[in-house]
């Protein structure tokens, strides 16, 4: 969307972004950035999964009580979250 200032809230509403400076140069960091962030939720969603199906089959071998679901639980989600911390370096970076 390119817009003169104007009238252009409509537009700006329904756009999925907004560059709000006049330095164009910023459309190409915008998409590398948002190609990784999608490149890291993929890997988030894929390690949660896989550390969840691990537990449920070290369960059904007995290998496994609640106990070890809890923590199994918890570090996957502390890993995943820094994990998309990672994405804060690039922001920093430019």
């Amino acid at each position: 969307m390119v817009g003169d200032g104007i009238n252009d809230a409509p537009a700006l509403a329904a756009a999925d972004i907004a560059l709000m400076a006049d330095d164009l140069g910023t459309l190409a960091y915008c998409i590398t950035l948002s190609r990784k962030t999608v490149a890291v939720i993929r890997q988030n969603i894929a390690f949660a999964v896989l550390v969840k199906l691990a537990v449920i089959a070290m369960a059904f071998a007995g290998l496994a009580n609640l106990w070890l679901a809890v923590f199994a639980d918890t570090g996957a989600s502390l890993l995943v979250t820094l994990n998309g911390m990672r994405l804060m370096r690039k922001i920093t970076t430019r």
